[in-house]
């Protein structure tokens, strides 16, 4: 630390909040967290972090600012475009808060370096926009029993959840591969470069993050401990499912949170689909397709004949449809995984669960032929 005491002046607002004081305030003092990703997500959490007084920040990037990192990634200015995310970020939040200790690693994780890196910080924070490094990420801190805070944003929506933190039922502590085993192909899931992304999003998203990482150091307030929260900016809309309930069910089905086996099973809760797949089960099979998106949200699905049962509606309203096959579509995927793997716990072997990969953003990006276009 630069200083053994922190300047309290600088943090009075908060330690003045009832429950929190100088007590909280030396906790978050005293702690050293790393920031995995320096971009629209890692930029609004390091620096809430530093403003908070966080003692010891690290901060992983090997990327370089980029114009179009700026609508979003707001710790940069038009005079850093080339410049090294990390080594920018350092020089900013010095200025906001030249007390803290930053550490810079201009480099692309690996879980080699991940494991060299990891053991000087108590909370991991993954901010990274691949799978690669998320996956790394996840892995380290299994390992070396580290804390991770995660985040994610695609279109309109983004997700946070706390991985390999004990609560207080005594329960297993959720990983990541816990709850997604095996990563994603190549390209089933657009990043943002393809989706888009709203920069406001990354903040809203990036400072949940801060937060939850505040709130494990402080003990002040409830984590998403065991639980995602997704969040959908265009309706402000927030759906928070347990994540211990899909991790028991993954783990009873055989789905492995092991790295080098999970790739082999093939059996799961619920099944993630192709528009191909789509295809054969409305030819064949009696099929009931759910737009789980709010009524507000556009475009509308016209391809197929389609039930508008908005997310949080879902639960009670599928005890009353006949279909054996229940296909969800959300805008890119991400809501309807979640929700398949939900009700696949509700329904058991009673339904099969079906979740369209990439939603209607791989939807509209599909020409489909004029009998499929008519609904035949």
């Amino acid at each position: 630390m630069k200083n053994d005491i922190p300047s309290y002046e600088r943090y009075r607002r908060q330690t003045v909040l009832k429950g929190f004081g100088t007590e909280a305030q030396e906790k978050l003092w005293r702690s050293a967290v790393l920031v995995v990703g320096a971009g629209g997500l890692g930029c609004p959490c390091l620096q809430y972090l530093a403003a908070a007084g966080v003692g010891s920040i690290g901060i992983v990037d090997f990327d370089k600012v980029s114009i179009d990192n700026l609508h979003r990634q707001i710790l940069y200015g038009t005079e850093d475009v080339g410049k090294s995310k990390v080594l920018v970020a350092k020089r900013q939040l010095e200025k906001l808060n030249p007390e803290i200790r930053y550490e810079v690693f201009p480099c692309t994780l690996t879980e080699e370096i991940a494991r060299d890196i990891f053991s000087s910080y108590d909370i991991i924070v993954d901010a990274s926009d691949n799978f690669d490094t998320r996956y790394a990420v996840s892995d380290c801190c299994s390992e070396l029993g580290k804390i991770m805070v995660f985040g994610a944003v695609s279109s309109y929506e983004g997700q946070v959840a706390v991985f390999n933190n004990q609560d207080d039922s005594g329960e297993k502590a959720v990983q990541y591969r816990d709850v997604f085993p095996v990563p994603p192909r190549a390209h089933e899931i657009p990043n943002c470069a393809e989706a888009g992304v709203l920069g406001m999003l990354t903040g809203i998203i990036g400072s949940m993050m801060a937060g939850e990482v505040i709130k494990i150091i402080t003990g002040y307030g409830i984590s998403l401990t065991n639980r995602i929260l997704t969040y959908d900016c265009k309706q402000n809309t927030t759906y928070i499912v347990n994540l211990q309930e899909i991790s028991r069910k993954n783990q009873e089905s055989g789905k492995t949170n092991s790295k080098e086996n999970g790739s082999k099973v093939d059996s799961f809760i619920h099944q993630e689909i192709d528009v191909d797949f789509l295809l054969q089960l409305i030819n064949n099979e009696a099929v009931d397709i759910i737009d789980i998106r709010s009524r507000e949200e556009k475009p509308l699905l016209t391809t197929f004949p389609c039930l508008q049962i908005p997310m949080k509606e879902l639960n009670d309203a599928a005890d009353k449809l006949a279909a054996d096959n229940l296909v969800l579509i959300c805008q890119s995927g991400q809501r309807s995984k979640m929700m398949a793997k939900e009700l696949a716990i509700k329904f058991g072997a009673q339904k099969k669960i079906y979740s369209l990969t990439g939603g209607v953003n791989q939807l509209l990006s599909i020409k489909f032929d004029k009998q499929h276009e008519e609904g035949a």
